[in-house]
Order: C-alpha cells, then structure tokens, then sequence
C-alpha cells in the first residue's frame, strides 16, 4: 500500500469501492419487490447450496409454503435471513438494501467529520426513531466487512475496472475511485 494516505482515505477507499458498484439505476432499480430481494440473498449466500445454519448440513427440505426450510439433520426450521444481518428483523429485506445503499452512498462522499443522523436516517426510510439508531449501526458495522459484508456483496454486484497500473489502496487507487464516482455524479450508480 502506498504512503501519504490517513486512516479516513483508507477507510474511504473501502466506501467509495462499494459505491462505485451499486447497480445502475440503484437498488430499487435492480430490486422491485421483496421476493427479488430474498431470492438474490438466497443466491448470494448460498453459492454452494443450502446449508442449516446451526448444524451446517446441506440436506435440507425444500423450502416451505411459509418460505422456511428444514434441516433433515437436527430438524432446525429456518429461513433465509437465519444466522445473518437481518436474522430476526421483521422489516422486509428490499428496507435493509435500499438503507444500505443510503448508507455506502453517504460514506462514499462524507468529509471527516460528516456523520449519518438517526434522526435524518430514520426520516429517509419511514422508520421509528430506536429502529433507525439500531439498524444504522448493524449496517454500518456489516457493510465494513470485506466487500461489504454479505449485504454488500448482495446489493454491489457491478464490477469495477481498474486500470492496471493503479495499485489498490493507494493514492492512485483513492484518486481514481474519487474522480470515478464524480463523473458519475447521479448516473451509473446514482452516487
């Protein structure tokens, strides 16, 4: 990695990459409907095939009318948001994705001190105050995973083509992601 970056370039960096991969369009674009949404998490997570969360056996039931599966190795019932993220939630997965779409687009183009309010994040997605304090923070702390976490890798799925001779997490790197997402501007990713 090349000297003269700070920690917050470097961080940067990671945002920006994301950004530069949201669909064209954006998510709801790519994503009309729930089903959409729990379908490509499914294939995102589940590469291999489906797996029991607990147990981690691959022979499982086929999915259910009540769209849940069924380990036939311990007799685990779950469903596709089991053991992640959105384990639990009872919000709807195309609210995860187009919240972190808001959130990768923010940290993408945040200065040092620019930060994401509840208040303002809350008002944005129509949800309760404690809602939106609680899933800003699952989301920021999932999305900084490598490539963004599996919400990452479901919702920024556009490849980036770096030219060659740029060195990842350099200042040429950061340079280029930065002039990459300005001449966007509002186009391919609706950065």
């Amino acid at each position: 990695m090349q000297s003269g970056l700070s920690i917050h370039d470097i961080e940067r960096i990671h945002w920006m990459s994301l950004a530069h991969r949201l669909p064209e369009g954006g998510v709801k674009a790519k994503f009309q409907d729930s089903d959409s949404c729990v379908d490509h998490f499914e294939a995102v997570r589940w590469q291999s095939g489906v797996f029991c969360p607990r147990c981690d056996a691959h022979d499982i039931a086929p999915k259910s009318a009540r769209k849940t599966y069924r380990c036939r190795k311990c007799a685990y019932h779950f469903s596709a948001t089991a053991g992640t993220f959105a384990h639990g939630a009872n919000k709807k997965l195309l609210t995860y994705f187009l919240a972190a779409e808001d959130i990768i687009k923010h940290k993408a183009t945040m200065s040092s001190f620019d930060i994401i309010g509840a208040h303002d994040f809350k008002d944005r997605h129509g949800l309760a105050y404690e809602t939106a304090r609680r899933l800003l923070k699952l989301l920021t702390d999932e999305l900084l995973l490598e490539d963004g976490g599996l919400i990452g890798r479901c919702i920024c799925s556009e490849e980036i083509n770096l030219p060659p001779d740029i060195e990842l997490g350099g200042r040429d790197h950061f340079f280029w992601l930065l002039e990459a997402l300005q001449s966007h501007g509002t186009g391919q990713s609706g950065i």
